[in-house]
């Protein structure tokens, strides 16, 4: 999968995913799903300039170089998307520390407004 569309699609499933374990009160879940969520919505607007990345990382570091550096992206939305990524991290390799209610919900909204930018800039591009 590199597509932009694919990487879009799995972004529109993982959301999906998120809120429905939000609803059923699985908040650590929740965090991974809208985390991966954003992943590949940011994904997705690097591939749709030809760029691949291998890792998580790589892929908040190079979203920021060229969407956010450049003005195309809000930079609340780069530092949400690396929020995110620490909060998926606790929530799927910590047992004693995990995310949960309020972070759940932060995270899934940051999603829907994360996805709802790259929707945007994909569409102007």
């Amino acid at each position: 999968m590199g597509e932009p569309e694919d990487l879009l699609a799995a972004a529109s499933d993982a959301l999906k995913a998120a809120r429905l374990l939000m609803a059923n009160e699985c908040h650590p879940d929740s965090v991974s799903r809208a985390y991966y969520a954003m992943l590949y919505g940011a994904r997705a607007a690097l591939a749709s300039r030809g760029i691949a990345t291998k890792t998580h990382g790589g892929t908040l570091q190079r979203f920021g170089e060229a969407f956010v550096i450049p003005g195309l992206v809000p930079e609340e939305l780069a530092k949400a998307f690396g929020k995110a990524m620490f909060l998926r991290q606790r929530a799927d390799y910590a047992a004693t520390v995990r995310p949960g209610k309020d972070d759940a919900e932060t995270v899934l909204r940051d999603a829907e407004r994360f996805l709802e930018a790259v929707r945007a800039l994909l569409a102007r591009e």
